[in-house]
Parts: C-alpha cells; sequence; structure tokens
C-alpha cells in the first residue's frame, strides 16, 4: 500500500501524542468507504492515525511493531477505543487508522463544572466506559498499555 491510498481517503488533523515510535495524528475521513478489514467508514469519520516511522526501527522494534499489530487485530472486534481499522505502508513508514477515543469532552466537562460544581458518577461513568473496556480487554490477554495519558484526549 502506498500513502496515497491514505490521502485518497483522508485528511490529515493535528498531531494528537508522540509516540516512542512515531506521532500520532487526528484524520477526518473524505469519502465513505469500507477498509481493509471491512469495517464501515463514513465522510466525516474521526480516526486516529498512528505513523510508524520504520527507517528508525531496529530490528527488535519492527518485530514489536508487528506483535502490537496482532495485538490491536485481535482486540478490534470489541468496539473500544483502541479498535484498528484499516492499515497503509511506504516505503519509510506504516499507517494503522484506530478509532479516535474522544476524552476532551469529560476535560471540557471538569473545567466548564468549576470548583463549586460537580460531575455526577453516571455522567462520568459514561464518559470512562470505552476507555476502561479497552484497558480491561487488554489487561484480559496479558496485555498492559503503556501510552495511556491526559494527551490521549
Amino acid at each position: 500500500m502506498q500513502k496515497i491510498d491514505f490521502d485518497r481517503h483522508f485528511q490529515w488533523g493535528k498531531k494528537i501524542a508522540t509516540g516512542s515510535r512515531g506521532p500520532v495524528y487526528r484524520a477526518v475521513c473524505t469519502q465513505a468507504y469500507t477498509t481493509k478489514l471491512g469495517k464501515q467508514l463514513r465522510a466525516g469519520d474521526e480516526v486516529a492515525v498512528k505513523v510508524f516511522l520504520l527507517e528508525r526501527m531496529t530490528t527488535t522494534q519492527r518485530a514489536q511493531l508487528q506483535s502490537e499489530f496482532q495485538v490491536l487485530q485481535s482486540v478490534g472486534h470489541i468496539d473500544t477505543c483502541e479498535e484498528l481499522l484499516d492499515g497503509f505502508q511506504t516505503t519509510d513508514d506504516l499507517i494503522l487508522v484506530k478509532t479516535l477515543c474522544h476524552l476532551a469532552p469529560l476535560a471540557q466537562a471538569i473545567l466548564s463544572a468549576g470548583a463549586t460544581s460537580s460531575i455526577t458518577e453516571t455522567i462520568m461513568a459514561d464518559y470512562m466506559k470505552d476507555p476502561f473496556a479497552t484497558v480491561f480487554a487488554l489487561h484480559e490477554r496479558s496485555i498492559v498499555h503503556a501510552g495511556i495519558s491526559v494527551s490521549d484526549a
């Protein structure tokens, strides 16, 4: 696969994180299509795009990347924040398209509530359901997710 295939389906957005093997961006699907993994995406769907810079990786790191890819495929069916949607490869990069986990509304709700207000347990549970389901699914497979941070919002 070439990067041009990615550009045919998505518009790059801002960088939202920097991982140990490359950056993570927001992107927007520009047209409806069915991914190579059989997922239906619509125009306007937001996704997370994890770019692995292959030229910077050792053989061991590439093996770890293959392992991460297999993990993402194995947990994809549970419809959580870590669902793998598609993948593209160039000579320099591997691009994984994943669901975008929206934690920003939670941060906004906390900030707008202010010091005198409180957020109900029901509201908090609604916001945290998907991130916790993802971590739970990974832990069921004896996998620790080491990259969870506030910047993932």
